[in-house]
């Protein structure tokens, strides 16, 4: 009985999803890659997601504010759309929107 017990915790443990929320992602990144269907782009966007909810998304070819949110382990950005977080660390973050997006803390170098 115990180990049966045991075994269901650790089942229902194991299908968890942990939840990630904004303040991890507060802070400047650097969207560096991106990949789909086997084929990987370098990117250069440095995007800066603030504290108040607004963010700055900036390349050599475009510039935009908005609002972002995080919401169900998705990042919700007004003006570009909706990311689903797959990973997110104090350096790194994962997501996928179509493609994964990969982005690293601090800005993209010039």
């Amino acid at each position: 009985m115990k180990t049966l017990i045991l075994s269901s915790v650790l089942a229902a443990a194991s299908t968890s999803t942990f939840a990630f929320d904004a303040a991890q992602l507060n802070g400047t990144w650097c969207f560096y890659e991106q990949e789909a269907a086997g084929n990987t782009v370098e990117e250069k966007v440095t995007i800066t997601l603030n504290g108040d909810g607004t963010y700055k998304w900036s390349d050599l070819f475009w510039k935009q504010d908005g609002t972002w949110s995080v919401d169900n382990n998705v990042l919700a950005m007004s003006n570009v759309g909706s990311h689903k977080l797959i990973s997110v660390t104090a350096d790194k973050v994962e997501m996928r929107r179509g493609s994964t997006m990969k982005m690293r803390k601090g800005p993209c170098p010039s």
